[in-house]
Order: structure tokens, then sequence, then C-alpha cells
């Protein structure tokens, strides 16, 4: 009798895979398909990444170890948690913070120079099923700070 195996497979890596489906629920024996080979290609993931718009603020009345500190924040799309995500201002990177189980992930009280404050934005890089994606957001002066710290 002939019949139709379904699932679904993951492959972390590209190139070429066997797959042999087996009836293990069957107490038949030697009820195994012919292998197929099949080719795994890499797809580059488009727009997982998202940036909040971000702000610093004046670190004060004590500015130790920073004058200016910043509240950065960035989501992951489908939600993934454990994914390391590096923030930069001005190209510089000024921390690395990981996604929680809703792939938000907020790096607080970064610390930013007086050149980074004149930066109009800031960049968000994370490496996702081993594609590097990245995303901008806007980054604007507040009086207090824009996200509740995390």
């Amino acid at each position: 009798m002939a019949g139709v195996a379904t699932g679904s497979l993951t492959f972390h890596t590209a190139g070429t895979a066997t797959v042999t489906a087996a009836d293990t629920a069957c107490t038949c024996t030697g009820v195994v398909s012919a292998p197929v080979t099949i080719t795994v290609t890499v797809t580059t993931p488009t727009g997982p990444l998202s940036a909040s718009p971000a702000c610093w603020r004046g670190n004060l009345p004590f500015p130790i170890p920073h004058l200016f500190v910043a509240t950065l924040k960035a989501t992951l799309t489908p939600a993934q948690a454990g994914v390391t995500v590096t923030f930069y201002v001005c190209g510089l990177p000024v921390g690395t913070a990981v996604t929680n189980a809703g792939g938000v992930v907020a790096l607080n009280n970064a610390g930013l120079s007086t050149l980074q404050i004149s930066a109009s934005s800031y960049t968000k890089v994370a490496v996702v099923g081993g594609s590097t994606v990245q995303a901008t957001g806007s980054l604007v002066p507040s009086l207090a700070p824009c996200f509740p710290s995390m």
C-alpha cells in the first residue's frame, strides 16, 4: 500500500542533505522510503529586527561614568529569546543585550559621548539563524528615559 509521509525539518546549514522517511508507528517491518536528496539554501531574512525610537538624556547631577546616557530598544520578529543584539551610535558600539521571550531587547543607560549625542540615529545588529541582520532607529534628546527598564 502506498502512503504519503509529511513532516517538517529544520536545517542549520546550507548544502545537500539526504532524507529518508520511516513509519515507526507501523508494526510492519521494512517500511522505509527510498532516500531523497535535497538541496538546502540559506535565505537572508528581511526585516526580522526592528528599531524603536530611542532617546538620550543628560546624566545629572552626577555624570559618572558618562555625561550622557541613552535607552535603546529593538524587537526581533518572529520573537526569539537569547539573541544577542549589539547597539551602535556613530558606528561605535555602546553595548549589547539579549532578547527576552517576546523577542524584545533594551539597553538601558548606554553611555554616550558628546559626538554621539549629535547623531540622529542608532543601529542594532544581531545574528539570527546564521545571518546578520540590522535595523536603524531615531535617536533624540529627552528629559526622561524613553522606555522603562526591562
